[in-house]
């Protein structure tokens, strides 16, 4: 389970790159991954999304920006041993993302 726990780490490393890269680099316009172990329908990750969603709004200096948000749904995982979850999640991220060369100019990781 570790070694999908680190691939799939390394690989949501290997999608970002500095925010101060994307400042110099003049681009008007950001890709944000909000990424969450929880789901949508608890209060606290609504409002954790939210919060990111509109601070970074508000100080984009006019920037567009492009939130994609991803939901793991950790906690309701029952029957499912983890380690099986975790590396069908690994690809699921690999072919999503990765595949098709998305980058991410910022991650934001909530929850536990």
């Amino acid at each position: 389970m570790k070694k999908y726990m680190i691939r799939f780490f390394a690989l949501i490393l290997t999608l970002s790159c500095s925010i101060d890269a994307v400042a110099e680099s003049g681009s008007d316009s950001m890709t944000v991954l909000i990424f969450n172990s929880w789901n949508p329908d608890f209060y606290f990750t609504k409002a954790q999304v939210t919060g990111i969603q509109d601070q970074l709004r508000a100080k984009s200096n006019g920037k567009e920006i492009q939130f994609i948000v991803e939901y793991m749904d950790l906690p309701r995982l029952k029957g499912i041993p983890k380690h099986k979850f975790l590396a069908a999640y690994y690809q699921l991220f690999r072919n999503k993302y990765l595949s098709r060369k998305i980058q991410f100019d910022t991650i934001y990781v909530t929850d536990d």
